[in-house]
């Protein structure tokens, strides 16, 4: 709105009491788009890993057999994969050929 009018010399002001506000009030309450994410059951990441996740390990969450995907590969195999619901991997590894596995790269799922 100040820039339409062409006037910012309120503008630094009025950004230094916006951000106060908002760093004031996220230490007192939890922020409003916290609370949306948690009423929405949304898969969040925190800043901080769990004290429990220190002492684990990779092998220990993945899933196996892990599902890898050929660098070049059949467009029904690759639906085949993405349907099957007895897994719920989002992420698959890309190989280079099966049997020496050199990884080449990750297939993500983003929903």
């Amino acid at each position: 709105m100040m820039e339409a009018m062409g006037d910012v010399t309120y503008g630094f002001p009025t950004m230094v009491v916006l951000m106060t506000a908002k760093i004031v009030g996220d230490y007192f309450v939890e922020g409003l788009h916290d609370m949306h994410i948690q009423l929405q059951s949304v898969p969040f990441l925190h800043w901080e890993a769990p004290v429990m996740s220190h002492s684990l390990m990779a092998r220990e969450v993945m899933s196996t057999p892990v599902t890898c995907l050929q660098r070049i590969e059949q467009v029904g195999m690759v639906v085949d994969i993405l349907s099957d619901t007895s897994s719920n991997h989002n992420g698959f590894p890309m190989v280079e050929s099966k049997p020496d596995a050199t990884q080449v790269g990750w297939a993500l799922l983003a929903s």
